[in-house]
């Protein structure tokens, strides 16, 4: 593999990362689980910059 494929496989894992812990977040911090401390300011930021770039990856508007 070149490292720029190493470096793309690398961006891709930490894209997903940030996408599947925001959204256990949000599951998460439904009002019936309102005891549940998450600092959803600081992953919801980590979202929006990775969803600009995940969603052009897999074609999605």
């Amino acid at each position: 593999m070149t490292p720029e494929h190493k470096d793309a496989l690398a961006r891709g894992r930490e894209v997903t990362t940030v996408v599947k812990t925001y959204l256990s977040a949000l599951d998460a911090n439904a009002p019936r689980l309102a005891s549940v401390a998450v600092d959803m300011a600081a992953l919801e930021a980590d979202f929006i910059e990775c969803a600009t770039e995940g969603s052009q990856n897999k074609g999605i508007s």
